[in-house]
């Protein structure tokens, strides 16, 4: 099997059980207690012995709603190992909390955390879910050999400390097989699954976790938050989280204080030689007068452990604190975005096109970078200094605590 093939065949099962869900809402032979949103972003990826596939996601949709699962990225993602895929870990795992190697095994419901990694909790900007915690002396919260066949994680949460930096990864609903998996095994395993689920609706106690299905949505947008800060702890592209964003953008936007985030693009009907035809900025920010501010994303699991560094001056007595390249690149590439309304023709561009106002003078332009771990707030302010009239730079783990406090 291809790891497209793999891909294509969750997204008819995930689609197919997704809807099953709905219809029986709609027609009222299921019924939950709380507010509920759907899982229907599917993202695949491969290792050398395995494929990967996770469903996350919290969209609502009507019970009249067909659900349509979207993958998160437009390729598959190519992984050094499957333990690092989930969380960084040391190469040579010895005590892990749990180890799955066994045939169709599965995990539901837990958060696996080391003894010395346990006061990370408090580092949390939200509650934990209502899953037990399970946790030992060891190295690792999990490990996957690589001679596993066919697993399953569900409602897993993962901490660790490494290298004094604490890392967090929430997992939904993630399958891993071995690629000689055939397509009637993974489609035995989801039946079995769905078998699980159905058992659990049954019976007269409260559901803390259907696969496909978020509860409580609506409670302080905790999901969405806890899925953003488990992406900055990862190794990702930029455009996975953009489009996580974009699934989520009413809440991303509002969490902000803009009334909408739009795709748009800036096409440069007046510019120098030295200048694009075509910028496209992640995100415009639209508020409620109808003008506008912009916004880009870069990754917040960057490979260097600090946003700025250090110049000291004259003998040493004082120290200029400074952005590394990938931060300056991104100052650079919003400054173009601004730079384009120089022009008026451009500026009625994008009246004319998008049915905006330009405010210029109180434009302001925002970079989301980095994580808990690499973002030094003071120093990111001093760094920011010559731009902090109309640049402003966060952490996604600003943004998710922008969620967690923003009341939908």
């Amino acid at each position: 099997m291809k790891i497209k093939d793999f891909g294509g065949i969750l997204k008819e099962l995930f689609e197919e059980r997704l809807n099953l869900l709905n219809n029986l809402i709609h027609e009222k032979k299921l019924r939950f207690d709380s507010t509920y949103s759907f899982s229907n972003l599917l993202r695949y990826s491969e290792t050398p012995t395995h494929f990967i596939g996770e469903l996350l996601g919290a969209k609502i949709f009507k019970p009249t709603e067909r659900i349509s699962v979207k993958f998160l990225q437009g390729e598959s993602e190519k992984i050094s190992s499957t333990n690092s895929y989930f969380m960084p870990c040391p190469k040579d795992i010895s005590q892990p909390v749990i180890r799955m190697c066994a045939e169709d095994n599965t995990l539901q419901s837990l958060l696996l955390i080391t003894n010395n990694d346990y006061l990370t909790l408090q580092k949390l900007p939200f509650p934990i879910s209502s899953a037990s915690i399970q946790r030992k002396i060891g190295d690792s919260p999990l490990d996957i050999n690589d001679k596993a066949d066919l697993l399953i994680l569900k409602d897993i949460t993962l901490i660790k400390i490494l290298d004094f930096f604490y890392y967090y990864r929430y997992i939904p609903f993630a399958i891993i097989t071995k690629k000689n998996v055939t397509e009637q095994s993974i489609k035995n395993r989801f039946r079995v699954d769905l078998q699980l689920d159905f058992s659990s609706l049954s019976k007269s106690i409260p559901v803390d976790y259907i696969t496909g299905v978020n509860f409580s949505h609506s409670e302080a947008n905790i999901y969405i938050a806890s899925q953003l800060i488990s992406f900055s702890n990862q190794i990702i592209r930029e455009t996975t989280i953009d489009r996580y964003i974009q699934e989520h953008k009413f809440v991303f936007a509002n969490a902000l204080g803009y009334e909408d985030a739009l795709k748009m693009s800036f096409k440069w009907i007046e510019r120098s030689t030295d200048e694009p035809y075509e910028s496209k900025p992640d995100f415009v920010l639209v508020k409620r007068d109808k003008t506008f501010d912009i916004l880009d994303l870069k990754t917040g699991a960057i490979a260097i452990k600090s946003l700025t560094k250090g110049k000291k001056l004259k003998k040493g007595q004082r120290i200029r604190i400074h952005f590394v390249d990938y931060v300056n690149e991104l100052i650079s590439q919003l400054e173009e975005y601004k730079s384009y309304f120089k022009y008026e023709k451009n500026i009625q561009f994008i009246k004319n096109k998008y049915k905006l106002d330009v405010d210029l003078d109180n434009m302001r332009l925002t970079g989301i970078i980095g994580n808990q771990n690499n973002f030094d707030t003071s120093q990111v302010t001093s760094a920011l200094n010559p731009y902090k009239d109309y640049i402003k730079i966060i952490s996604y783990y600003d943004l998710a605590n922008m969620i967690l406090k923003h009341n939908p």
